[in-house]
């Protein structure tokens, strides 16, 4: 019984060593987020589980004075950077395409608490560093 509970330990330690440096800086580029050239890339995993991140990730977003994002609006536009394959490729059965990731962005629209509109563009098909857009803050594992 001693020998279970000592690994299980340790996979508990090393779990939540790891979720603890998930925490996001603020970008230094002042576009990042707020235009759709240079969109939040918050990919994770699949395609479901990408979008259920970035809503949680959207959702602990403060303004710099803590003022909470209230969701106006949300859809999806096309992505002014995408590049579509020279050749396309597509699922025999879905009619997906299964090469060019992407060529999607979504546009979430909020509103702050002093009637402010905040636009963000998020790209849940590409990965990229967890930064915040500038003038925000991230209040997630406070």
């Amino acid at each position: 019984m001693r020998i279970l509970v000592v690994p299980l330990l340790l996979l508990t330690t090393v779990a939540y060593a790891q979720k603890g440096t998930l925490v996001p800086t603020v970008s230094s580029d002042s576009t990042y987020g707020y235009t759709a050239h240079n969109p939040l890339k918050l990919k994770q995993g699949d395609i479901g589980r990408s979008i259920n991140f970035s809503v949680g990730f959207l959702k602990n977003l403060r303004t710099a004075d803590n003022q909470p994002l209230e969701l106006i609006g949300r859809y999806s536009m096309s992505d002014p950077s995408y590049t579509q394959p020279a050749i396309q490729l597509n699922d025999r059965l879905t009619s997906r395409h299964i090469n060019g990731r992407g060529g999607i962005l979504d546009h979430y629209t909020f509103r702050t608490a002093s009637n402010d509109t905040l636009h963000l563009f998020v790209d849940v098909y590409h990965k990229g560093p967890r930064l915040v857009p500038k003038g925000l803050k991230y209040v997630g594992f406070e």
